[in-house]
């Protein structure tokens, strides 16, 4: 199943409710797993963002309706890209080998 990460920034709805920020996030985890979404990890980072966590999703159509979900919370902003595992990337590093690099 493709993976996607999410960025987020809290919103300054989301600083002022930060305490609820794991209810929030379970609510979150149970919409998105009605829709085929499964939160695999959740990071707080440090830097240009605040937290960012790692999803299954069946296509980006379903990712995309996981992102308008998240969004109606109203406590971050997002910005989402599919990643490829380090495995599917061992995989392709093989195939390009086995053809030469060609």
């Amino acid at each position: 199943m493709p993976q996607y990460l999410t960025m987020m920034k809290m919103t300054p709805r989301g600083r002022v409710e930060l305490t609820g920020s794991l209810d929030r996030g379970q609510a979150i985890n149970a919409a998105l797993s009605r829709i085929g979404v499964t939160s695999l990890d959740y990071f707080i980072t440090l830097g240009a963002y605040d937290c960012a966590m790692l999803f299954d999703a069946p296509d980006e159509s379903v990712m995309g309706h996981a992102l308008m979900i998240i969004g109606t919370f109203g406590a971050v902003e997002t910005n989402t890209m599919a990643v490829v595992s380090k495995e599917a990337y061992a995989r392709i590093l093989d195939d390009i080998a086995g053809r030469g690099g060609e």
